[in-house]
């Protein structure tokens, strides 16, 4: 398995796995596929599985099949190529999640534990890496999905709505360009609400540093929080859900 491709895989939940995969051309169509790196009849029993899948955070609804071929695939759509800018023999992050199996909130991915921090580190929260790991929850780190890379020059948000790194480069795009494919995933797994990472550029709500880098504080929300809200998606900082704070609708 494996001999066009290059994987890496990881299981995120029970149910939800992530891997990195080649895009490969359906013979001399204008037709691409990946091929995924496990036994999906011995994984989740079914030798045919229907999932909600993102490749590079660009949701798609489709089947892990074996279409003549000795391994599982998933085709990847002209469109979708188009829109994460991706062709064959390129490498793309690929999810795939059961139809019936989805997440009820978006964490940041900080907060389960990945190092996916400015500096490295991570925020974990041990409560909110166990709703990740029981499936409960889908963590994302939307500055990693624009592209931004880890470890970065920290970055915060200005009263214009730029984000401006320490350095001064203006890394506006990348956030937004996160942001969506970060609101993506959270459709895709139709998460009812996220929990986010307190005065982060890109995570936080209601409040922010203010772009001086004096850990000045104010009125504010960052890219993708502010995305979410605009989605009607409700928010929590962990600082709110840690002192109690629940979805109602959607957390006992």
């Amino acid at each position: 398995m494996g001999a066009r491709s290059l994987y890496v895989w990881k299981q995120v939940t029970d149910m939800l796995h992530e891997f990195t995969a080649v895009l490969i051309q359906n013979e001399d169509m204008d037709a691409a596929y990946v091929v995924v790196p496990v036994d999906i009849k011995a994984v989740y029993g079914k030798g045919r599985l229907a999932v909600h899948a993102t490749f590079d955070g660009e949701p798609y609804d489709g089947q892990v099949v074996r279409m003549g071929t000795p391994d599982y695939i998933i085709g990847v759509r002209k469109d979708i190529r188009r829109k994460i800018g991706k062709t064959f023999g390129d490498t793309v992050t690929v999810t795939i999640l059961p139809k019936e199996e989805r997440a009820v909130l978006l964490v940041s991915k900080c907060l389960a534990g990945a190092p996916c921090r400015y500096d490295g580190g991570d925020n974990l929260v041990p409560e909110i890496g166990a709703l990740v790991e029981s499936g409960q929850a889908v963590a994302v780190c939307p500055e990693v999905l624009g592209g931004l890379p880890t470890p970065r020059v920290p970055s915060e948000r200005r009263f214009d709505g730029r984000v401006v790194s320490r350095t001064g480069e203006d890394v506006t795009e990348a956030f937004k360009s996160g942001a969506q494919r970060a609101m993506a995933i959270c459709r895709a797994n139709g998460c009812g609400g996220a929990i986010l990472k307190a005065r982060s550029p890109s995570c936080g709500k209601g409040v922010i540093y203010d772009g001086s880098f004096t850990s000045t504080r104010v009125a504010g929300n960052g890219v993708f929080a502010q995305m979410l809200l605009d989605a009607g998606i409700p928010v929590l900082t962990e600082e709110e859900w840690t002192q109690g704070k629940r979805f109602p609708c959607i957390e006992k």
